[in-house]
């Protein structure tokens, strides 16, 4: 009776989660397109996505592997493996593609990082094993894998400490976590920060306050049986607008009201109220998109952005396609790539998935 119970809790999904972390993966590459054309608003504050992210993670993670955890079925080991191999498809798919882009700047003439081929090697190699590299980004062949790096961290905290991490605990980690992002936020003049060595510190601060955060969340809030027709095109809008206000002069005050209310508050919205009617399948494919949308938009942007440019051609409109196409790839690959791969993975190292829980994405 109780195994029914926890493979009835275990099926039910998080509708509203999806779609918020597609629209905060889509804001991310909007982000970054503007590195390679003209401003565009829809992300002057898409750096906040991160900070999302980490905290639905939380919520995920907790709702995925608590009771796993408490019935012995993953140690420590078993779930880091599981969640390396959740990560390492498209993440291995991600640093080849901007190894790539390395391989034709060197043999172009342009600029790179890069002053030979072993060097570049070396980094992959490195990037493989998610070992940041030591000058300049963290992460230099795809700049988002630094908070892959830091999710994994927080994961592995996670489990490690697992039943040390009462409420009360948590509740303590969260205070000083936040603490640290105010500090941050403070510091640098805008919270999204962390992908760089000069900004590095940021990276462990925002994980530790959203990511548990949370599992605090998940822990104690109710779940709710409310269904709603509204409630997801409600929240794309105003993920919408939130990720696209920008104030030069108020930055920081906005970054920290983000990460430390409006966030928290939309984690409780999605413990008490999912998606229903129309919006569920397109919130699904949005789901099924966004990790692999957060780590191979960026090399694909910049193939996009040279081509672009030698074509005349630039703006929001080139960004929409790209972000379309990107989308549809992502899907086709999450079916027959990155599933099958996990798969014979899980199945080389002996990890028997469970069919009534399967493990969350990144993010």
């Amino acid at each position: 009776m109780h195994e029914s119970r926890m493979t009835q809790r275990l099926k039910q999904g998080f509708g509203l989660i999806d779609g918020m972390r597609g629209i905060a993966a889509i804001a991310v590459a909007s982000l970054h397109w503007q590195a390679f054309s003209q401003p565009w608003l829809f992300a002057a504050s898409g750096g906040l996505a991160v900070d999302l992210f980490f905290l639905l993670s939380g919520i995920v993670i907790a709702h995925a592997y608590d009771d796993r955890i408490a019935s012995g079925e993953l140690n420590t080991a078993r779930f880091m493996l599981t969640r390396i191999i959740r990560f390492w498809p498209l993440y291995a798919l991600g640093t080849l593609l901007g190894a790539a882009g390395a391989v034709a700047a060197m043999a172009t003439g342009r600029s790179s990082y890069y002053h030979s081929y072993s060097e570049l090697a070396a980094v992959v190699g490195l990037t493989f094993l998610f070992i940041p590299q030591r000058y300049g980004a963290l992460f230099q062949l795809n700049t988002p894998f630094w908070s892959l790096l830091w999710e994994l961290v927080a994961n592995f905290a996670f489990v490690l400490f697992w039943r040390q991490l009462s409420v009360k605990v948590l509740s303590v980690i969260v205070a000083l976590g936040a603490l640290s992002v105010i500090a941050t936020g403070l510091v640098y003049g805008h919270l999204p920060a962390g992908s760089l060595w000069a900004t590095a510190l940021a990276g462990p601060a925002r994980v530790t306050f959203s990511f548990f955060m949370g599992v605090i969340i998940y822990r104690t809030v109710p779940r709710g049986p409310s269904r709603s027709t509204w409630i997801g095109p409600a929240c794309a809008a105003a993920l919408v607008v939130l990720f696209a206000i920008h104030s030069d002069a108020w930055q920081p005050f906005y970054d920290l009201a983000c990460v430390l209310v409006v966030f928290p508050a939309a984690g409780v919205l999605v413990m008490r109220v999912d998606v229903s009617g129309p919006t569920v399948p397109a919130f699904k494919a949005l789901g099924d998109a966004s990790y692999g949308v957060y780590v191979l938009h960026l090399p694909m942007l910049i193939f996009v952005s040279w081509a672009a440019s030698h074509a005349g051609l630039g703006g929001p409109p080139v960004f929409l396609v790209s972000c379309v196409a990107l989308v549809c790839g992502v899907l086709a690959l999450d079916r027959w790539f990155d599933r099958p791969v996990r798969k014979w993975m899980s199945a080389r190292i002996g990890l028997r998935a469970r069919r009534t829980a399967p493990d969350p994405e990144p993010f």
